[in-house]
């Protein structure tokens, strides 16, 4: 373009650029191993972050190893409504209140705590009671006399004061007409009109105007005395109260000889009622004690009868059963004196198992409950079969080890399996302690239903495992200790005892229950090792060494049995970690209640399924499922308030029954039973939300933040947060994790705010609403992050000269 003088065209052309800088950052993989280390144990630990947060150890990613979890909080802190709300009084006001306490939800030992800080009582819904209208009618001489109100007791009340100031009446004049009074019309001599001694004469008061009566100075006669008192028995003008004054017994009509009436003054007169249909009985007292004689497969329960209401003799039995519910009950006997009483000993219980019961007393006035009480069967019982003895070998595998044409006799663990005439044995075993306890009888022979016990000839001794002698062989033994069941094997010592020619009980032999290569171990169903193996054997020595050989407890014929060994597994821990539910980010009007706890079992069984109750004032089930193969250990749940099972305001406990893969269970556990019932927030918490436009701005550019939140009524009735009056807004236009949220507006419904720099910026909002609590709110980042760059360049084309 050719230029002129008088011509001149300048272009201003700004150029920006804009530096973005992009941190790069390397992706470390594994070692190269394909290892990885735990870095925390054993699983389900948990540990409290700080105050109010904890972790657990577990495994949370795509590798085997355990490792934290993210901090989890143990609750929000807020106020929470204690009962229903009730009518009350704020100085001459009425109102709705609300008692509240504050909950302190902390972390404690790796365990989630809440505590009652602080409580208080919200009024509203105030209104003044005198402003009430009713007025208290022509009984005056000022017409419809308004009352003077005030508040008592939770309601308005009034009274009208029909002795106010009148204007006086032209008999005032007269003083023997006058009786001081305005607001009467003074009609003077009228004997029609009423008494004439006080009504319309000038007596002051407390003159007597006969029939237990006197002037109250206002020319009214009343009676000297008033309520229960009045003019009743009224004698030398003094009044009697009818309720002490008179005597008279109703009769021998009820359980107390000579009853004494109910008296009143009525007609100006005493009169009594005599109550026949009132009972004086009150329910029975009882409690429930300690279970006694508990077995492997029975037990006696016992309670106290502390009073039998009055009655002459009141019905006691028992509930039981494996959980709270019971659904058992004893036989109802009839007793006639306090005292303790028990049960006759119920039977057909599994080892190993919890049972719950309680004690019930009852007369015709009701019905009285005892105290829950709990106990354990033992989970073992006494062993049964034959064992041979004898067979000395080195290694237990060979085929004659432990065979019946190979034996020095016989192992008989219960005299009820023999003729051993004049001894009775048996050997017992306390799978809970481990506990072996009694002794064997070896015999001589291959024939066990022949001999006598008690004869040298037919006795080789017995295996006793009461023993409190020690096993001599030191630490170059391991499991140097009296046998005892351990992880379902037997370990340890135990002797075989005999007698010299002197009658000395002397120990013949020392048996060992494991080695190198034998070992004695019980199965589930209580049978001993298995066919072919070397783990139904115990070594009685060698015989060049005073031994007798090896013991095989398994053998062909009747062999040794043991109780069966499975015990019941346990769910513990019974935690919400998140207290009474999470509000937010569940969806608009939801809650959700989170529930976890834990698996074990004794013997190592792994779980099978679990049955889950959620149950609405403790007692009725809303939420119920059963989960077969659950897997881990650490099992959890949620339930959805709102739109699921669960409603708001409600309270609720909850329990587990967990299984093993035998089919034992553990009974129902309660959330209760850990102080983990809870009761759901008042309704529904509010549900943020914005967008923000326009899409793409410059610094220093408008931006404008468009409210769409939701909140919630005390019904659950959804409406505009922004027009709440109880509802709080807090913006943080520029929130950056390290500086945690900064409150930079607090606008109710649409905002706005420009950056004066570049950058990429997360907005977020949190809207509480104060009648769930001081600190009842939820959070939302809406549609951000937004990014903020410089303006466009501007073309400007100016005119110039040539």
């Amino acid at each position: 373009m050719a230029l002129k003088n008088n011509f001149k065209i300048i272009i201003i052309f700004l150029l920006v650029i804009i530096f973005a800088s992009l941190s790069l950052s390397p992706v470390l993989s594994g070692g190269g191993g394909g290892g990885c280390t735990d870095d925390c144990s054993p699983s389900g630990k948990r540990v409290c972050c700080n105050n109010q947060n904890y972790k657990r150890c577990g495994d949370y990613d795509s590798d085997s190893c355990s490792e934290w979890s993210s901090c989890r909080s143990c609750g929000s802190d807020g106020w929470r409504n204690v009962g229903s709300s009730y009518n009350c009084c704020d100085g001459n006001q009425k109102c709705d209140c609300q008692d509240q306490e504050y909950i302190d939800y902390y972390c404690s030992g790796g365990s989630c705590e809440s505590k009652v800080a602080n409580t208080r009582t919200v009024k509203s819904n105030c209104t003044d009671c005198s402003s009430q209208g009713t007025n208290c009618g022509y009984g005056t001489c000022q017409e419809d006399e308004k009352p003077s109100w005030s508040c008592s007791g939770g309601s308005c009340n009034y009274n009208c004061n029909y002795k106010v100031s009148c204007v006086p009446d032209e008999c005032d004049s007269d003083p023997d007409c006058d009786d001081g009074n305005p607001c009467t019309i003074d009609t003077c001599n009228n004997p029609s009109a009423g008494d004439s001694t006080c009504s319309y004469s000038n007596k002051s008061a407390g003159t007597d105007c006969g029939d237990c009566k006197e002037c109250d100075g206002s020319g009214n006669c009343n009676f000297l005395c008033q309520g229960n008192e009045s003019s009743c028995g009224c004698v030398n003008d003094s009044c009697i109260d009818c309720s002490e004054h008179y005597g008279t017994n109703c009769g021998y009509n009820t359980c107390q000889g000579n009853e004494k009436p109910s008296w009143s003054c009525s007609g100006s007169s005493c009169n009594y009622n005599c109550n026949y249909d009132v009972s004086c009985l009150e329910e029975p007292g009882v409690e429930t004690d300690a279970a006694s004689n508990v077995q492997e497969d029975q037990a006696t329960l016992n309670g106290n009868l502390t009073s039998l209401g009055g009655a002459s003799s009141c019905n006691v039995w028992f509930e039981w059963g494996t959980d709270t519910s019971y659904g058992n009950e004893t036989d109802h006997t009839a007793k006639s004196s306090t005292g303790s009483f028990p049960s006759e000993t119920i039977s057909g219980l599994s080892p190993g198992m919890t049972y719950h019961f309680r004690a019930i007393a009852e007369n015709s006035q009701g019905i009285s409950y005892g105290n829950d009480e709990a106990f354990s069967t033992i989970l073992g019982g006494d062993a049964t079969g034959f064992g041979w003895i004898g067979a000395n070998c080195t290694n237990p595998a060979e085929t004659s080890c432990g065979n019946s044409t190979n034996p020095v006799g016989w192992v008989s663990f219960s005299s009820e399996e023999i003729s051993c005439s004049g001894s009775s044995y048996e050997v017992s075993v306390d799978y809970d302690t481990g506990e072996i306890s009694g002794a064997a009888f070896i015999g001589v022979g291959e024939d066990s239903n022949s001999g006598d016990c008690n004869t040298s000839e037919n006795t080789v001794g017995w295996l006793y495992f009461d023993s409190s002698d020690t096993p001599p062989f030191g630490t170059s033994y391991s499991y140097n200790y009296p046998a005892q069941i351990v992880n379902s094997e037997v370990r340890g010592w135990a002797p075989i005892i005999s007698k010299d020619e002197n009658g000395n009980q002397i120990i013949v032999t020392w048996v060992r229950f494991k080695g190198t290569n034998y070992s004695t171990e019980i199965n589930d169903d209580g049978t001993i090792g298995t066919s072919g193996g070397t783990d139904h054997y115990a070594w009685a020595g060698a015989s060049n060494d005073g031994g007798l050989g090896w013991i095989d407890l398994s053998p062909e014929f009747s062999p040794v049995v043991f109780p069966p060994t499975n015990r019941s597994p346990e769910a513990s821990f019974l935690n919400l970690p998140y207290g009474n539910g999470t509000y937010c980010g569940v969806g608009s009007g939801n809650g959700q209640v989170y529930f976890e706890w834990e698996y074990s079992d004794p013997d190592g069984d792994p779980q099978s399924k679990f049955d889950f109750e959620v149950l609405e004032g403790g007692t009725t089930p809303v939420a119920t499922s059963t989960v077969t193969d659950p897997g881990s250990n650490t099992q959890s749940r949620f339930i959805t308030i709102g739109s699921d099972k669960l409603d708001y305001g409600t309270y609720y406990d909850w329990r587990v029954k967990v299984y093993d893969d035998q089919g034992a269970d553990s009974g129902w556990v309660y959330g209760s039973d850990y102080g983990q019932d809870f009761t759901t927030s008042d309704h529904a918490w509010p549900s943020p939300y914005f967008t923000h436009t326009p899409e793409n701005i410059a610094i220093e550019e408008t931006v404008t933040f468009v409210d769409q939140s939701e909140c919630y009524d005390s019904t659950n009735n959804e409406y505009d947060c922004s027009q709440g009056a109880t509802i709080d807004y807090k913006w943080d236009f520029s929130y950056d994790s390290d500086d945690g949220f900064e409150v930079k507006d607090t606008t109710k419904g649409d905002a706005t705010t420009s950056y004066s720099d570049t950058g990429e910026y997360t907005v977020k909002l949190r809207v509480y609403d104060n009648t769930l609590g001081s600190n009842a709110y939820c959070e939302t980042q809406g549609d951000t992050p937004i990014n903020a760059t410089l303006p466009l360049p501007e073309w400007e084309e100016v005119g110039g000269q040539d």
